[in-house]
């Protein structure tokens, strides 16, 4: 099926062919079904809208319309019910209404009618679509707001008495290797060692929270520069506490150029799917499973590959895991928002975000962004 066809469903062969004709003069790519049975079968999210006759043997025109209106994948669609039924009358009207259909049209239908007709419902159709993104991007921006203003607080938080600890771990280092020459020389190793593993500890959890500040920056739209390798890195970091319970990971980074991006937001993203591929993968054998990341560039781009060897994801569902609010997760762990925004974000950077997924063998995310554009400085 071409990318946005409308489907006409209609038993007479000869108002199949007229109609179809009549959308096909208008610059619409046409399917047709001669039952609704046949249209059940073939009818797709992608499709525009549906032309459906009433009239209909076996499964008609208004049993047709509430099944479509029923599912969630097709209710979006469009219906224009059309009858040439003698009994045809306000009743059948009213109920063409009722079960959900968007217009009702009595044969003979003009072409000019016709068209008209499905190009408002189209477009009608699309503005509602474009409000609920708007909506929906609304919410999630405000939801960023909160988590990047807890984020900051925690960041801030835990610096003021990790500061204190390491400045203190330090100075008992100092005096101590002072001190060593004139105490009991075990003892003073056995404290120097403590003492260094505690300051480690201490300066991981601070780069933790550089870290977490990148993820908690005000400016939330400002783009620029950002190296790809370094922000993965960074990302991977946050990421591997989440991992390391579930998996090996495999790192690939070579030196990539800068893409043009908000450093906060595409860092969500990377987060966003390392996440996503740890919580893939069935806890309690990180030794059977991996998360392999890969980071380079060709042709003018930086691509970026996330593959974990999870439960993966049946076909039917991975044409939707772009879609705002569906997720495959169970209620209170997600709301199904995360490659929606990857998805909208990397197209509005001029890049892709593409899936593969095998049940049973795992699933690989694959970014593209476009190259930050080179500087004439003379």
């Amino acid at each position: 099926m071409a990318p946005g066809t409308v489907l006409v469903v209609d038993d007479n062969e000869l108002g199949l062919r007229t109609t179809t004709q009549q959308l096909l003069d208008a610059g619409f790519a046409v399917s047709g079904a001669a039952s609704g049975e046949e249209a059940l079968r073939i009818v797709s999210p992608d499709h525009l809208a549906i032309v459906l006759d009433i009239e209909l043997p076996g499964l008609d025109g208004f049993q047709l319309c509430r099944i479509l209106k029923a599912r969630e994948a097709t209710r979006h669609l469009p219906v224009v019910h059309c009858t040439a039924s003698r009994s045809a009358d306000v009743k059948t009207h009213v109920k063409s209404l009722e079960l959900g259909a968007d217009a009702y049209l009595p044969k003979p239908v003009s072409e000019e009618v016709l068209v008209a007709t499905v190009r408002a419902l189209i477009k009608a159709r699309e503005a509602e679509r474009k409000l609920s993104d708007a909506r929906q991007q609304l919410a999630l921006s405000e939801r960023m707001v909160t988590v990047g203003t807890l984020a900051a607080g925690v960041a801030h938080e835990i610096n003021n008495p990790l500061s204190s600890v390491l400045a203190n771990v330090e100075y008992a280092l100092e005096r101590l290797e002072r001190a060593q020459d004139g105490a009991d020389a075990e003892t003073v190793q056995s404290v120097l060692e403590a003492l260094t593993d505690a300051r480690d500890g201490t300066d991981r959890v601070r780069r933790i929270v550089q870290d977490l500040q990148i993820f908690s920056q005000s400016r939330a739209d400002a783009e620029g520069p950002v190296n790809v390798r370094t922000l993965m890195e960074t990302t991977l970091s946050l990421a591997r506490l989440e991992l390391q319970h579930r998996c090996r990971t495999i790192e690939h980074f070579e030196e990539v150029p800068d893409v043009i991006a908000n450093e906060h937001r595409l860092g969500q993203v990377f987060l966003n799917l390392l996440l996503n591929a740890a919580q893939a993968i069935r806890p309690g054998a990180p030794d059977q499973n991996e998360v392999e990341i890969s980071v380079g560039s060709r042709d003018g781009f930086v691509d970026v590959q996330v593959r974990d060897t999870g439960v993966g994801i049946e076909p039917d569902r991975l044409s939707r895991i772009f879609d705002p609010f569906y997720t495959t997760r169970t209620v209170g762990q997600g709301m199904g928002l995360g490659l929606a925004l990857a998805h909208r974000l990397i197209g509005d950077l001029g890049g892709s975000i593409t899936a593969e997924s095998k049940v049973g063998s795992g699933t690989t995310l694959r970014i593209r962004l476009p190259v930050a554009p080179t500087v004439d400085v003379n």
